[in-house]
Parts: C-alpha cells; structure tokens; sequence
C-alpha cells in the first residue's frame, strides 16, 4: 500500500516512519514545511506534493497517518486560533480530501476530550466533555473525521514519551540536573505511553484491517503523575526526591482531566495491545537512558 505520514519529523510520525519502513508498504513522509495541514489548497494538492516529495509519480495513496498536531498543552489557553485551526479546521480538510480520494484516515486523539469525572477508566462511546482548549480542539478534529464519510481509525492515546520529543521523562532527566527535590501531582491518572509501542500497534491494525472507528490505544493499568516520576528516578538512579501534591496546589493555565484511563477493551478484542507501561518505559529507558530527547 502506499502510505502517506503527516507530521513526520514529530515524536509519533518519526517512530511511524521507523516502524513502516521495516514493512513493504510505499512510505512518504511529510512535514509542515512540505504540506501546511491548516491551508486547505494545500490538502487538495497532497498528491502531487508527494510525487515532488519522491521526484516521482506515484500510485494512488491508500493511507494517511495524521501524525500532526498542536500538543502544547498549556500553550493552547493562549494561542486558541492555532490550536482550532491545527487540531481542528486542518483535520477537517483532510478528512473530507479522504473521503473525495477513497483514502482511509488514521488519526491520533487524546484522553483530554473528556472531563475525568467518571472513576472507571473512559470507553469510546462515553460523553465527551473537554475542559480545556486543547481537548476541545482535538474534539472538534474528531468530530470533523465522523461527519466527512470517510474510512477511518481515530486512536485516543495518553501520557506519550519517545525519543524525538519533549514529554515528562525529559522534564524529571532535566530537574534532576539542577534540583535536589521536587513536588509532582499525585491526583491525575493515566497511562504512560511509548510512541513506539503506538506505532507498532497501528501497524497491526493497518494489516489486520479491522473494523473502522474510534479505539483506545494505551494499556489499562494507570497510574499518577507521582508514581511516574518516581519509577523514573528509581530506573535511572537519579539523586532527585519526589513528594506528592495535588492538582489544586500546583496551577496550571490548562486545567487536566483528574481521570484520564483509558479502557482498551475494544482493541484488544483484535490481539492489538500495548504493554503495561512499566515494561514500555523500562524498555525506553535502556535504550535511551540519559541522552536529552529532541523535540508532544
């Protein structure tokens, strides 16, 4: 199949394209600098910006991997125009570009489009209810996939780490450099995610090709913010004491969903499944156990 990956030089499209490319699918993978997701002559030329991106004609594309996204969470309170126009506008001309060209969308989603009021962890089918700009944002794009007719799988993911990205374990390697203590909040839950684990797992969904629509893609095991960090400290030997706070002690512009799990049983019905984040980030850590990461 000939596959198309937006946002390929970010934290998910860069493990996407390592992962793909051990497979014998057509993989052509585009940045903001080759294709603007925001401008809409931009998305109805994405055929002949891939045959320049390949100095090649090429055969029709069956697949889009949107790995690109406004994920600056915080600075999504103050930059309100970008984020819509990124996670939301921009995905709706792709979507309706998808469906006009038969090509299935994948799309990656957040456990931020819900409130994180409910106890249990969240299904798919549960009300959404955002309670910041970047889950509204996100929602809005999701919206704009199911409404356009198009083919496509919308991956709910949470708590992401990788190697080219800013993300938690970056934050704790960099604290510990220059600090001794720090307080971390022990009243948000979630799953830890590798971005690696993520790719792999839509690979098998790609080959598998199970039913369209939306999935939840983590493992059901959550944890907090708190024990994150600490298991972080443990692994690397950092010399860095953790002490709990709770959200209301520790401000943020973005306010975050209390209960962001995720309840995965749906994909897991397919044998598709990420490993419980202990082991993923025990995995991540020796590969990559002190380097700073580039760039969610």
């Amino acid at each position: 199949m000939n596959i198309v990956i937006l946002g390929s030089n970010g934290m998910i499209g860069t493990d996407m394209m390592t992962v793909l490319s051990k497979s014998n699918h057509i993989i052509t993978g585009l940045t903001v600098d080759d294709l603007d997701i925001t401008t809409k002559t931009d998305i109805n030329n994405l055929a002949s910006i891939v045959s320049i991106k390949n100095n090649a004609s090429t055969t029709p594309i069956n697949i889009i991997i949107n790995c690109a996204a406004y994920t600056q969470v915080d600075l999504c309170e103050t930059n309100k125009e970008a984020a819509f126009a990124i996670n939301g506008t921009g995905v709706g001309f792709l979507a309706k570009y998808c469906a006009k060209n038969d090509i299935i969308l994948i799309h990656f989603s957040t456990d931020y489009v819900f409130d994180g009021e409910k106890k249990d962890p969240y299904i798919e089918t549960d009300q959404t209810n955002p309670i910041n700009i970047y889950g509204e944002s996100k929602l809005m794009g999701d919206k704009l996939i199911e409404s356009s007719e198009c083919n496509y799988y919308i991956f709910r993911i949470q708590w992401v780490f990788g190697e080219h990205g800013n993300h938690f374990i970056k934050t704790i390697q960099s604290l510990a450099k220059t600090n001794s203590e720090i307080s971390v909040v022990d009243d948000q839950w979630g799953c830890p995610s590798w971005s690696y684990d993520i790719c792999e797992c839509v690979v098998k969904t790609i080959n598998q090709k199970i039913p369209f629509g939306t999935y939840h893609l983590t493992h059901p095991d959550g944890t907090t913010w708190f024990e994150l960090a600490k298991q972080i400290v443990k692994t690397l030997t950092l010399n860095l004491k953790i002490h709990p706070t709770d959200s209301q002690s520790f401000k943020r512009p973005a306010s975050r969903p209390l209960n962001g799990r995720l309840n995965a049983g749906k994909l897991e019905k397919y044998e598709i499944s990420i490993k419980p984040w202990t082991a993923s980030l025990n995995d991540f850590l020796i590969k990559h156990p002190g380097r700073p990461h580039s760039r969610y």
